[in-house]
This record gives C-alpha cells, structure tokens and sequence, in this order.
C-alpha cells in the first residue's frame, strides 16, 4: 500500500482537496480526545455535546482534554483520572497512530527526502485538531516517567 511505485496510496488516500488521508489523521487525533472514550468527561451541563473535530482547537490547549498536568499546564491542576477501560482505548489509538506514521522508518534517507510521508507531514502540519493538548499530553507523560530501578544511565 505504500509502495511509491504503484500509486494506489496516492490515488486513494491524498487526491481531492478534503483527502481521505487528512480525515483519517484527524479522527485518529480526535480519538485520543474524545471525552469518555479516552478521556474523562469534563464537568459540565447534562445534554452538553462533544465537540465536532472542525470546532475542536488546534493549536490551543484545551486543559478538559489534557491527559497529565506537567508541560503547558501545570501539574498541580487536578484533572479527572480516566478508568482502566479507557487506558486500554489510548493505547490502542496511539497504537494506530504509529502504524500510521510509521512509513518512514522502513525508507532510506534518500527515499524520505525525494518523497516524504504524506502521513508524517499531514500530522506535523498543525491543522489537525488536538495538535496543542497531543504536544503537552505526550510530552507530560513522558517526562513524568520514572525509569529508577529498570536499569538506565543518568537518570535520577
């Protein structure tokens, strides 16, 4: 399916203007989001809808859907604890976030810089919902892991 040969990744995923590829990455992200499937529902009015992908923020931190306090929010906010169920669906989307993103690990240098992953550059590209709470929610947990007692230089 990726093969650059064969042309059917381009046909079918990155040909009209509002491509399939652009609305596959901006579902994925707005999975990572998405209140009780992923995160926990903020406290608001019953009868209150979540947001459609077009009006979710993009750049903008929206600290209802942060996944930690650390980077960009501070860690002393409380935020809602998501159940077991919806750890399991987190990593699954992430899961397919990188399969999603994951062409260019299988490309020769050469290959990547005489054609990029349309994947990776559509994801890089800021317009996808969610952009600034996906930065501040992996970057906060990954500095809030501790690595002590597994075995790592330099650490603590």
């Amino acid at each position: 399916l990726e093969d650059p040969d064969s042309g059917i990744c381009a046909d079918v995923f990155w040909t009209e203007e509002d491509c399939l590829g652009d609305r596959i990455l901006s579902g994925i992200v707005s999975f990572l989001f998405l209140h009780r499937y992923t995160v926990p529902a903020p406290a608001a009015p019953t009868g209150a809808g979540v947001l459609d992908s077009h009006e979710a923020p993009t750049t903008k931190v929206d600290p209802t859907c942060v996944w930690l306090g650390g980077v960009g929010l501070s860690k002393d906010v409380l935020l809602p604890k998501p159940n077991a169920a919806m750890l399991r669906r987190r990593i699954e989307v992430l899961r397919c976030l990188l399969v999603t993103l994951s062409g260019p690990l299988f490309q020769s240098v050469e290959e990547f810089e005489a054609q990029p992953s349309r994947w990776l550059t559509g994801f890089v590209g800021g317009t996808l919902p969610y952009t600034g709470n996906t930065f501040v929610s992996l970057m906060s947990v990954a500095f809030r892991y501790d690595p002590v007692g597994y075995g790592l230089p330099y650490v603590g």
